[in-house]
């Protein structure tokens, strides 16, 4: 645990283990109380999440891999209709997606009025998706022209990140 500026902050770790953004102790605690996370190390603090991030992303619960729920056939109809309208490429880099790494972007974020309907949506890779975070539209579209040039440019492996 770990204190800034008299708050404490937990180590929030992945599923695979990698290090995630850290979080409040309440929100760990909360976490850990709904069985969204499990306990790794108590000093200092580290929760592992029990689930993947993302948007949608099937829960590593005791559910059948191959079961869905609602949210997931609404976010597998929502690929499908992107891929459909926009083809299987990312928005940003342009280079073609997997479906394990294939994200739902917001164009307008929905912290800034931006609604989950598809004229909203585009496919993104989740490095991609991450790099634009809550940019303003107009950053989004700078963001994609720089990425673009870049892997024209660059090893794929480099996309995105600084040199």
């Amino acid at each position: 645990m770990q204190t800034e500026a008299g708050m404490s902050t937990v180590s929030v770790l992945d599923q695979t283990g990698l290090a995630a953004s850290n979080c409040s102790l309440e929100r760990a605690m909360a976490l850990l109380g709904k069985g969204a996370a499990e306990l790794v190390h108590m000093t200092p603090m580290t929760i592992r999440l029990t689930r993947p991030l993302g948007n949608g992303a099937p829960s590593s619960s005791c559910r059948a891999r191959d079961a869905t729920n609602p949210s997931q056939k609404k976010r597998s109809s929502r690929l499908r209709s992107l891929r459909a309208r926009d083809g299987s490429n990312c928005f940003y880099c342009g280079a073609a997606l997997k479906n394990e790494d294939a994200t739902l972007e917001h164009l307008l974020s929905e912290k800034d009025g931006g609604t989950s309907r598809l004229a909203n949506l585009a496919l993104a890779h989740k490095k991609c998706n991450e790099l634009a975070a809550d940019l303003p539209v107009v950053e989004k579209v700078l963001l994609r022209e720089r990425l673009r040039a870049e892997r024209t440019a660059a090893p794929p492996d480099r996309i995105g990140y600084p040199r």
